[in-house]
């Protein structure tokens, strides 16, 4: 265990104390609602693993702006606390640019619509997992991030094959 890391966690909370309880009710409700909807798919990296990554940045925002926080400032501890994450819990190169890319995903949905409940924000999520983009090399994922962009299109990634349909 990296002490250093852990450390950087209690000064991340000791300088936001605000987001830490919005942060913690937005992780349990990601965990059980993916774990209704998907058992233990979502700890693969599927499209499951895509939605969930995308749901956790969402609900942080949402719980935030919930407890009174300014959207900006949720959007930024949003990605500070996720990116801590991929950082404590490192990953393949592809993984982590995979999970880097989907928790942008759930941060642009909240910035474009920011007063969106918690069921049309899953909902919108839910579509975007129907066509959750296989990707199973780094060059591909930047062209396919460079294609995004220039269509203004948004996408959640995954690296594992689909594993089954998600009605």
């Amino acid at each position: 265990m990296d002490f250093r890391k852990l450390w950087s966690l209690a000064l991340m909370g000791l300088k936001h104390p605000s987001y830490i309880w919005p942060t913690y009710t937005a992780t349990r409700q990601c965990i059980d609602i993916c774990n209704r909807k998907f058992g233990e798919l979502h700890h693969k990296n599927g499209p499951e693993n895509a939605f969930r990554h995308a749901l956790w940045n969402s609900l942080i925002i949402y719980r935030s702006l919930q407890a009174g926080r300014e959207l900006e400032k949720a959007t930024y501890w949003a990605k500070k606390a996720t990116d801590w994450h991929e950082e404590f819990s490192p990953n393949e190169p592809l993984a982590r640019a995979m999970d880097l890319h989907n928790n942008k995903v759930g941060r642009d949905l909240m910035q474009m619509q920011p007063n969106l409940d918690a069921k049309t924000m899953i909902d919108a999520l839910l579509l975007l997992l129907q066509k959750s983009e296989y990707i199973d090399n780094l060059d591909k994922l930047k062209m396919y991030k460079k294609h995004l962009l220039e269509t203004a299109t948004v996408s959640l990634i995954h690296i594992e094959k689909k594993s089954e349909n998600h009605d």
